[in-house]
């Protein structure tokens, strides 16, 4: 009797062939490229992880400082804030001029809004602030409005004294305007 061929297909159990299992090999070493990657990839987020540790570092430090510095603190409650006063408030349709008001805030607010009608559909309004003597104090303010909604906006201006507005628009628009300060 012949041995039997080791490469030879064996029979099993029910006439099923099995091809014999392919010889092993011996594992493949990563090429020096993909080694280098992964050596870069290491070396990436190791350096990302030290710096987001000295940022953290950095900022609990000048946290402290400021915790313990000789500065002294001011208390909210001893110096109130002022709350915003209405100085002006006028509605209207159309261009219009306003009478002259006083505001004694450095800083104050105008805030605007507007509708069109509906067979205007959609128009603007052009807010100015003029000093008495007719000098700008703000360059023109455009809102855009239309008949689906009611436009809003507003400006901060800086500098107390007297001053008064001026509305540019047509008929078929309406308008509210509020000056707080």
């Amino acid at each position: 009797m012949e041995p039997p061929n080791p490469l030879a297909p064996t029979e099993r159990a029910y006439g099923i062939v099995v091809p014999p299992a392919p010889p092993m090999q011996p594992p493949r070493r990563p090429s020096e490229l993909a080694r280098g990657l992964r050596a870069f990839a290491i070396t990436l987020v190791l350096g990302v992880v030290v710096i987001f540790v000295i940022v953290f570092i950095t900022a609990s430090t000048h946290d402290l400082r400021a915790l313990v510095s000789d500065t002294p603190t001011v208390d909210a409650t001893s110096a109130p804030v002022p709350t915003p006063q209405t100085v002006l408030r006028l509605h209207g349709t159309g261009p219009k001029q306003s009478a002259t008001f006083t505001v004694t805030h450095d800083q104050w607010t105008v805030s605007y809004s507007c509708r069109a009608s509906a067979n205007v559909g959609s128009w603007f309004i052009g807010v100015s602030v003029y000093q008495p003597d007719g000098s700008y104090t703000f360059q023109y303010a455009q809102l855009d409005c239309t008949s689906s909604r009611t436009a809003r906006d507003s400006t901060i201006e800086h500098g107390a004294g007297d001053f008064y507005l001026k509305v540019d628009t047509i008929a078929g628009v309406t308008w509210d305007i509020t000056v707080t300060g």
